[in-house]
């Protein structure tokens, strides 16, 4: 059986933290499995790919200069050694449980993950409505160009790089 990710569950905490390919037995005793692309799941189950085996993903927009400049301070820090993945959220957008995962990490509410563009209104969501972790994946899922940008999350921790020094502040924590 999948399980899937949710604000506040242990288990999902748990995952999101595990940064490695390892086993960990949940609760019920169940051996759970972190490996390329998962989530935290059971054994021999399909992925659905919310927590890659890199240490860092940045999910970036070539197009927008603050995500540009993040990309800067990113590549820096890969000369470095650091094992940050680049997503091109526009090219491959998250899925449902990426950004459930994001939503549950961030350094703020869900809302703050969604750009107020004018393309906002066509996704039939109010922005009063997005308080709401479903409509937030709703819209996302709907117009993955509203995401904001740029996001660097370790798995256990997501923060928006406006200002940019967010981003320089979590690859040194």
């Amino acid at each position: 059986m999948m399980h899937r990710l949710e604000s506040g569950c242990w288990l999902c905490s748990l995952g999101m933290a595990l940064l490695f390919v390892g086993q960990v037995k949940g609760r019920c005793g169940d051996v759970l499995s972190m490996t390329k692309g998962c989530s935290a799941r059971h054994i021999d189950e399909p992925s659905d790919t919310v927590i890659g085996v890199s240490e860092f993903r940045l999910f970036h927009n070539p197009r927008c200069s603050k995500s540009r400049a993040a990309l800067e301070i990113v590549e820096a820090h890969q000369s470095r050694g650091r094992d940050i993945e680049i997503v091109r959220y526009l090219d491959n957008p998250p899925d449902a449980d990426t950004i459930r995962m994001l939503i549950a990490t961030l350094d703020g509410s869900p809302g703050d993950l969604v750009r107020r563009d004018p393309a906002l209104a066509e996704t039939g969501v109010d922005v009063e409505q997005l308080s709401n972790p479903d409509a937030v994946v709703t819209v996302l899922l709907a117009a993955p160009e509203l995401l904001q940008r740029p996001l660097l999350s370790d798995g256990s921790r997501t923060v928006i790089g406006r200002p940019t020094e967010n981003i320089s502040e979590l690859l040194d924590g």
